[in-house]
């Protein structure tokens, strides 16, 4: 399965209460991740599918 998401950029960080955000004003859209949770393999998994799809849904929205 294929999200068809190119050019993200990967920023990962220390934060004290965020896990993972997207900002998708910039070109290319970037992922932010707290450096404190990416030891675990499943939880980084987790944090970089679902800001993909955050940047994918808003690169193509649902249309009604």
């Amino acid at each position: 399965y294929t999200i068809g998401v190119k050019d993200v950029k990967l920023v990962v960080r220390p934060y004290k209460t965020r896990s993972a955000f997207t900002n998708l004003a910039g070109s290319p859209p970037t992922i932010y991740l707290n450096e404190y949770l990416i030891d675990d393999e499943k939880i980084l998994e987790y944090l970089v599918l679902r800001e993909l799809i955050h940047i994918s849904l808003h690169m193509y929205p649902p249309t009604r």
